[in-house]
């Protein structure tokens, strides 16, 4: 039986550029949160929502894809630390040794291409990042489990910068993966521009 695979996704920004919280925001007929969790189930076994607050959380339990078994909702225990506090929170609450991650403002997040990279994240990295037309995306990649004690130590002395604290990391792009014709799908919606340009 193959190893279960699992997904991290970072619902926890403040969305201070998009005016409101991009978690909730309607693509369709399904939020943003919605979208990327119905595309994952298909790929993910088991998918764990970071969120800042318990307000967040019950929130999140109301929407269609609350009370899905495969989802669990982890409270974010290092605040204002930004993402890196959102993945150590749950590595700190799980005992897998990879996890695909994703934040919930790339809601066309194709699960193929974070699929593959689960499968090639090499043994020896503590995390491997997309890289797309707009550059690398760190939060957008693998994580291994040996990320959790770098993040611990860079929290303590203040320091939030993922690529920054991270040293032994790899890149993919999507020309190495032969998946260009998703680049769009990784488009990060900041700002209410961006939300408008998604329906273009």
């Amino acid at each position: 039986m193959p190893p279960m695979k699992c997904l991290v996704i970072l619902a926890g920004g403040k969305s201070t550029r998009m005016g409101q919280d991009k978690v909730f925001l309607g693509i369709g007929e399904e939020s943003f949160l919605e979208r990327i969790f119905r595309n994952a189930v298909f790929v993910f076994d088991k998918i764990f929502i970071s969120t800042d607050s318990e307000k967040h959380k019950e929130q999140i339990e109301k929407l269609s894809c609350g009370g899905d078994p495969r989802m669990q909702i982890i409270l974010d225990k290092f605040h204002d630390c930004g993402p890196m506090g959102g993945l150590l929170s749950v590595m700190a609450e799980t005992e897998m040794e990879k996890f695909a991650v994703v934040p919930v403002d790339v809601p066309l997040a194709e699960m193929k291409v974070l699929d593959a990279m689960y499968d090639m994240m090499p043994a020896d990295r503590q995390a491997m990042f997309l890289k797309t037309s707009g550059g690398i995306e760190p939060l957008i990649g693998i994580y291994a489990r040996e990320s959790e004690t770098v993040f611990r130590e860079a929290i303590e002395r203040g320091d939030y910068k993922i690529r920054r604290v991270l040293t032994d990391t790899s890149v993919v792009s999507l020309e190495d993966l032969h998946m260009t014709e998703y680049d769009k799908c990784f488009k990060n919606i900041n700002s209410k521009e961006d939300y408008i340009e998604l329906y273009d």
